[in-house]
């Protein structure tokens, strides 16, 4: 039923930016949702609303405001598109072999089900209603889709982990946004890039965002094709992390792409001078473009943005781009509102009239803003609320409630749990030493913990992170326990170099050097955790540092480049080619170039 929203909130607020893994996380003693995508159908009648934990998608009515359908998925619902003429809606149900499914949008009788990739997270359709372009996350890469035959034509290599795709009106252009950067964090300027790709001769063009640009999420582009808009945050990585007052740590923001220039055009800051506005999210034009609207799932609100005026003032201003500190407040302050959502974990949005439409992952509601009034009222799916410790957990280490003046979750530097591939100053062992963000992934099966063993057990790094980063000086003992719990629960995904879930021949054979004598990589890194859980003088990393490093482990190596303590490598192969990795143990140089890749390929399945 629609609820007014309430004037505040009793309980510690909470969001989640989700990967595919924890969507596979059974709740079985909750009955959980996890909305995440929303569409409205074209008549404006009724919302499509995926329900990523219990892989559904629900059919909600919004004249009686309840759930009147729902379809069933075998995968985790991660994408909808409505057909240009609105007769049917495409559904991605991601896996580790996801698939589009068609169905009627008005009688919901299956039509077809498309292979497609690796964990499938964004999807576009092409106005003539001929061809669906979907990004397939951990295979990195896009795919044509051809209706018509029901089948991938074409295959599009994108940068890392590809989550979101627009097209152009006039259907000649695929905007992708990646959600994390593929660099060497050692090389500023480090940052996420906008694949462009042409659709007829799928030639593509990558647009690198300003420096600190990560987890890219939704796109949406102007109605002339003449600019695409791209949320995501800002890491202020080269600072100290000795503070938060005024972004000093990090930002929300939108990128500008020029499409016709295919280049970089502004970028706008959406914070408040004492109040973040980390991990945006959705985003979408309302009113004729008038207004331009971004949800923020760490801060449960949303931004609504006077468009034609902020555009007017960016052009006087001169500047290419508004970059934290800002002390004197921010650029758009005059022409914006932030307004509190009644929900929590905001996420995808859509706009319909007057009114958008948000789903809110952790409350399982959908939040109504009325973009006149600027009113909020909610739409309550009927989800038993989550009382799990692990689920608790989950809500706090996306929330930047949490933080000082909610500047950053957890989650603004370890998406997923896992890494932001940017290297940072932290201060636990002292200053003027960046190094790479880890994977939280059995952090707490394998201390010691941070990249020098600083922290003894991961338990004393959560707390120390509540303290240290987040700046919270309360007493958080439940709030950390929860926390523990919720990373425990962290499992690895398949790797995408898995041949139908098995080792690859090539795999096979990099298994046996790897634990043979003459390669000797399982002194180090010992199955099944493949870490000794010792720290080892590692050249070329202890020879910059003068210490020695904790052995990290090798399970989802795959998806967690940049490489070694300070992100200087890229790929496995630069690891053990240029870093000689290993070297001191036995001599995995004296391998012959298929030998390499045997083991190498070994590596990136586990």
């Amino acid at each position: 039923m629609l609820r007014p929203a309430p004037s505040s909130l009793k309980t510690l607020p909470v969001v989640a930016v989700a990967l595919f893994i924890l969507s596979l996380c059974a709740c079985a003693d909750e009955n959980v949702f996890g909305v995440s995508e929303i569409d409205v159908s074209p008549d404006g009648k009724k919302l499509f609303v995926s329900a990523r934990l219990a892989r559904k998608v629900l059919l909600v009515d919004l004249d009686s405001k309840t759930i009147v359908d729902e379809l069933t998925l075998k995968g985790v619902p991660s994408g909808l598109v409505f057909s240009p003429d609105g007769t049917r809606i495409h559904i991605l149900s991601s896996s580790s072999s996801s698939s589009v499914e068609v169905y009627k949008a008005q009688t919901l009788e299956h039509l077809l089900s498309i292979p497609a990739g690796h964990s499938s997270e964004g999807i576009a359709v092409s106005p003539d209603g001929k061809w669906l372009y979907v990004c397939n996350r951990f295979n990195n890469n896009v795919v044509f889709i051809d209706l018509e035959q029901g089948k991938v034509s074409a295959t599009v290599q994108a940068v890392k982990e590809p989550i979101s795709v627009a097209v152009t009106p006039d259907g000649k252009l695929l905007v992708v946004a990646n959600h994390l950067p593929l660099w060497p964090a050692t090389e500023p300027p480090v940052s996420s890039v906008v694949t462009l790709i042409d659709t007829r001769t799928r030639d593509s063009f990558n647009v690198k965002l300003p420096d600190g640009s990560m987890q890219l999420r939704d796109l949406c582009i102007s109605a002339d094709g003449k600019m695409a808009y791209v949320t995501h945050n800002i890491a202020n990585y080269m600072n100290g992390t000795s503070q938060l007052d005024v972004g000093w740590m990090g930002a929300g923001s939108v990128s500008i792409i020029d499409l016709e220039k295919k280049e970089f055009s502004r970028n706008l800051l959406l914070d408040s001078r004492d109040r973040g506005a980390p991990n945006p999210w959705g985003i979408s034009f309302a009113d004729d473009e008038k207004l331009l609207c971004v949800t923020h799932s760490g801060s449960h609100d949303m931004n609504i943005i006077r468009h034609d005026e902020m555009m007017k003032n960016l052009k006087d201003n001169g500047q290419e781009e508004y970059r934290t500190p800002f002390r004197d407040g921010n650029v758009i302050d005059e022409i914006r509102e932030r307004v509190n959502l009644p929900g929590n974990g905001p996420r995808s949005m859509t706009v319909s009239g007057s009114k958008a439409y948000v789903a809110e992952y952790f409350s399982d509601t959908v939040a109504v803003v009325d973009l006149v009034s600027r009113k909020t009222a909610t739409i309550d799916l009927g989800a038993e609320p989550r009382t799990s410790l692990r689920l608790r957990g989950e809500k706090l280490f996306h929330d930047s409630r949490l933080c000082f003046q909610e500047w950053q979750s957890c989650a603004t530097c370890h998406p997923g749990g896992r890494s932001d591939g940017i290297n940072w100053d932290l201060l636990n062992d002292g200053l003027a030493n960046n190094k790479n963000t880890k994977s939280l992934l059995y952090s707490h099966k394998t201390p010691p913990v941070m990249i020098t063993g600083v922290r003894a057990t991961a338990e004393v790094a959560v707390r120390s992170g509540i303290e240290f980063i987040l700046f919270n000086y309360d007493k958080v003992e439940k709030e950390a326990e929860a926390l523990d719990v919720y990373l425990k629960s962290l499992e690895p995904l398949k790797s995408p170099y898995l041949v139908d879930g098995k080792l690859s021949k090539a795999a096979k054979r990099g298994k046996k050097l790897f634990e043979s004598t003459k390669v000797g990589c399982f002194a180090c890194h010992p199955a099944p955790l493949y870490t000794d859980k010792k720290k080892h003088s590692v050249e070329p990393s202890s020879e910059d540092l003068g210490i020695s490093l904790d052995t990290p482990t090798l399970v989802e190596i795959w998806r967690t480049a940049p490489y070694m303590y300070d992100g200087r490598y890229t790929t496995i192969s630069q690891v053990i080619k240029d870093g000689l990795h290993g070297s001191t143990i036995a001599d995995p140089q004296g391998l012959s170039e298929k030998e390499m890749n045997d083991l190498i390929a070994f590596v990136l399945s586990l």
